[in-house]
């Protein structure tokens, strides 16, 4: 952790004078913490202090402290991300791409068909209690033209409600859809039946808000593509069945590979997420996401890369 710097002092000091009551006291605080201590997704080649993303202190960072290369969007206004169209798959799209969960890595150096899926906000819904969002709490280092992917990792706790936590939902993926680099926003929650209704009202707005050069994806349980069908409808550009784990996945993902049969729901063929050092997938999907053993090493990283890209068909121009 971080304190707050000279000009995050002043800024808490004007804070604490304006707000005089003591709960408004803490708030400023609060605010002015989370703004000094956030961590970042870093695109520099070696930059001496990571920058800061967090949604609320992300323009400061970047003129106080420029670690993150210049946007071509001004303040305020959407970003303008790069290819590949939503509309499909282009010869450019990364071929293997590497989930980033928790804890400091350092992935510079990826072969230029591999891209980054990183944890970018975790929305936590809880009965009788706020819903908390909170930013990536680690850094990451990535070559300034890795293709990356930004994750909202969504969790609801038992008797709480998708409905009630939707709106920090949509604020948090359209705050990582800002980040520096971002061609994808994914959403992760392994949404129960009771909720699929509230999940793909919530997943038909985010894409409206999106830009539509941006994909939208939805991480899949694999019964969701198997025999509990129910994807058709739902308006996102990619659909990513996790076919690894214990139980029930892992035996969808055995029966897959032996009868050589492609997934019954065909919205969860282009793309499909194995864990890392799983043998090769028959049919080859043309894209594949790798969930790490542990956390990434940029060693096992490429090994990963160049050892799962010889199993995906190249992509064509969409």
């Amino acid at each position: 952790m971080r304190w707050p710097n000279a000009v995050g002092g002043r800024r808490f000091l004007a804070a604490l004078f304006v707000a005089r009551r003591p709960v408004a006291r803490l708030a400023a605080l609060a605010l002015t913490l989370s703004g000094a201590c956030s961590p970042s997704v870093t695109a520099q080649p070696a930059p001496a202090v990571p920058s800061l993303v967090d949604s609320r202190s992300l323009p400061s960072a970047r003129s106080v402290l420029g670690a993150v290369r210049p946007s071509r969007a001004t303040r305020g206004s959407r970003p303008v991300p790069e290819e590949p169209s939503a509309s499909g798959p282009t010869a450019d799209e990364p071929r293997v791409i590497l989930w980033v969960w928790h804890g400091e890595q350092d992935l510079r150096g990826l072969p230029s068909d591999v891209g980054v899926a990183y944890l970018a906000r975790t929305v936590t819904a809880r009965l009788g209690a706020p819903t908390i969002t909170m930013p990536r709490r680690s850094a990451l280092w990535l070559d300034p033209d890795t293709a990356r992917t930004a994750v909202v990792h969504v969790e609801v706790r038992r008797g709480a409600t998708l409905a009630a936590a939707a709106d920090h939902v949509l604020r948090a993926a359209e705050s990582a859809s800002r980040e520096e680099g971002v061609r994808e926003v994914q959403i992760d929650f392994d949404c129960p039946r009771s909720m699929r209704a509230d999940y793909a009202v919530l997943l038909a707005g985010l894409r409206a808000r999106l830009p539509r050069a941006q994909r939208l994806s939805i991480t899949a349980l694999g019964s969701w593509c198997a025999s509990d069908r129910w994807l058709a409808d739902v308006d996102v550009d990619r659909v990513v069945p996790m076919l690894f784990g214990p139980g029930h996945e892992a035996g969808l993902l055995h029966r897959a590979r032996a009868s050589g049969e492609p997934l019954r729901e065909p919205r969860c063929r282009d793309a499909i997420g194995v864990r890392e050092g799983d043998p090769p997938l028959t049919p080859t999907p043309r894209t594949l996401f790798v969930f790490p053993r542990s956390r990434w090493t940029r060693d096992r990283a490429v090994h990963e890369a160049r050892r799962a890209g010889r199993g995906t068909r190249p992509a064509t121009r969409g």
